[in-house]
């Protein structure tokens, strides 16, 4: 999964990498960008003999990016974004067949794909609302 993640992030933000300008201008900016951590979400029972728990957590996504000077490489401002699935979200998937009978996660692939392109957009419109 953190392979294609990382290839979605990639597809993601389409841009032209900072190590190919061969002379920078004073007002040329680069964002780094990278998934700091993820978690697919879960449901697990938890039982302490005759007194049962249910434990879960919803699948969530953090991205921090770094805005910088491409000439000097000094940082301007940094940013994290965390984006969690809605609750309607997850119980809808962990209320499913695949869910209810543990085949697979309950979050997979496309799922956490989705949950990456919103925490994007999220992170490019705090970089746009606060770019220098």
């Amino acid at each position: 999964m953190d392979a294609k993640l990382q290839s979605s992030l990639g597809d993601i933000f389409s841009l032209p990498l900072a190590a190919d300008v061969e002379i920078p201008k004073p007002t040329d900016l680069s964002l780094d960008v990278f998934i700091q951590t993820y978690k697919q979400g879960a449901l697990m029972d938890f039982n302490l003999g005759d007194a049962g728990f249910p434990m879960f957590w919803r699948p969530k996504i953090v991205l921090r990016a770094r805005l910088s000077k491409l000439e000097t490489a000094k940082v301007l401002k940094t940013y994290s974004v965390t984006e969690k699935a809605t609750w309607r979200e997850y119980l809808t998937r962990a209320a499913s067949f695949r869910s209810v009978f543990r085949i697979g996660d309950i979050f997979e692939e496309t799922e956490m794909k989705s949950l990456l392109e919103r925490a994007s957009a999220r992170l490019l419109q705090d970089v746009i609302r606060t770019a220098y």
